[in-house]
């Protein structure tokens, strides 16, 4: 079974044929790291033809299985979503951590499934274990849908597990955290104080999002930056692109602190490899730039600075602007129902004003309402070069 990596046919269509069949099928596969992309259709369009038989165990334990392996099937997610928010109130902490980490997984920002997963972890907070505290914030975070409340009273509850935290739950908890600029309601000192216990057990990747959380939250904790910084210097090997590039950004704010040389060569090497692969301009970024045409002012689209890629990149009067083009669902937190902005936005636009830019940001909802933007456009940079 394992050597072959497969089941056949025959024997699997069989083992449909039972109620929990699909089920079982499903997590076997996934456990064997077998993506059998016919199979899992056919697993599919046996469970939409079956649903009503489905327990909140058989939900996560599908949804578990069809995101291990990566496939997506919109219809069958559409009846587990309907599905699990009738029944929200039977399913568990592990149930509830399956079943937001498949829809995040898989970008499907299911806004009433969150809800209901949302209010479901408040009210069984207790009983969540630091894995799953922080597999939910991660997905909250991955699909832009959080309460600042909800993340108040997970903080309250992870200070009271913090010894039991692994290196992995709480890089992943920091990390989204960060992501959602979380306002700080809550201290993080128990956490940043379990950082210094667990230090030599993070992974590469670990390390890296703990670095990059704490410059985004600015803890009031004291951080020992030299200890993690050497750390991450005897992990240069196993660091992934991003994860450097993660160190990078997050050592560009915090004062006195650089970058060891051999640090600092890798990033250079990931950063000249980055700016070749130069990123499309959308169509938003592409209306915005037609109005400096017409105003005749210099403008570079896409422009590469410190890993970043600027959206447009203007020169005014001796003076340069970094214009960032702003669609509400991948810039501010529940899609511009809250004005904060996320963790890495906020962590861009410090290094772009510590680095001599003036950012201007402008998102697509105000840019609607703009009657002539070709003006507005020419007396807003007037009024910052006036300013200054």
């Amino acid at each position: 079974f394992e050597e072959e990596k497969k089941i056949p046919l025959a024997f699997s269509s069989r083992w449909c044929s039972y109620s929990s069949g699909p089920v079982l099928a499903a997590w076997a596969f996934a456990k064997l790291g077998i993506a059998d992309i016919a199979l899992f259709q056919k697993l599919a369009k046996e469970v939409e033809r079956n649903h009503h038989s489905l327990q909140p165990l058989h939900i996560a334990n599908l949804c578990w299985s069809f995101a291990t392996l990566g496939i997506e099937q919109d219809d069958f997610l559409a009846i587990i979503s309907r599905l699990s928010i009738n029944m929200i109130t039977q399913f568990n902490p592990q149930q509830l951590t399956n079943l937001a980490w498949t829809f995040a997984r898989f970008e499907m920002r299911d806004v009433l499934l969150f809800s209901a997963i949302q209010n479901q972890t408040s009210c069984t907070l207790a009983e969540f274990v630091p894995e799953g505290l922080s597999k939910i914030v991660w997905s909250l975070a991955k699909i832009n849908y959080c309460h600042d409340s909800f993340l108040d009273a997970v903080l309250i509850q992870a200070h009271r597990l913090v010894d039991i935290f692994d290196g992995q739950s709480l890089s992943t908890l920091l990390w989204a955290m960060a992501q959602l600029n979380y306002p700080g309601t809550v201290p993080l000192d128990p956490l940043i104080n379990r950082i210094a216990a667990l230090a030599k057990t993070f992974s590469s990747q670990s390390l890296a999002n703990i670095i990059w959380s704490l410059a985004i939250l600015q803890p009031d904790s004291p951080i020992d930056w030299s200890d993690l910084l050497s750390l991450a210097n005897t992990r240069i090997d196993e660091l992934s692109d991003e994860g450097i590039t993660q160190i990078y950004h997050a050592t560009f704010l915090v004062p006195g602190i650089q970058l060891d040389t051999n640090l600092r060569c890798r990033c250079d090497r990931v950063f000249e490899q980055r700016k070749k692969h130069k990123p499309q301009s959308n169509s938003f970024e592409e209306m915005i730039a037609r109005q400096f045409d017409r105003l005749n002012i210099n403008y570079e689209t896409q422009f590469f600075f410190e890993g970043y890629f600027i959206d447009i990149k203007i020169n005014f009067n001796n003076r340069k602007y970094a214009l960032e083009c702003d669609g509400t669902r991948f810039h501010y937190v529940n899609e511009g129902t809250d004005s904060r902005r996320f963790g890495h936005d906020v962590l861009k636009e410090k290094i772009l004003t510590k680095s001599g830019f003036t950012v201007i940001r402008i998102s697509d909802k105000d840019y609607i309402n703009i009657k002539q933007p070709a003006k507005w456009f020419r007396n807003l940079l007037s009024k910052h070069d006036h300013s200054m």
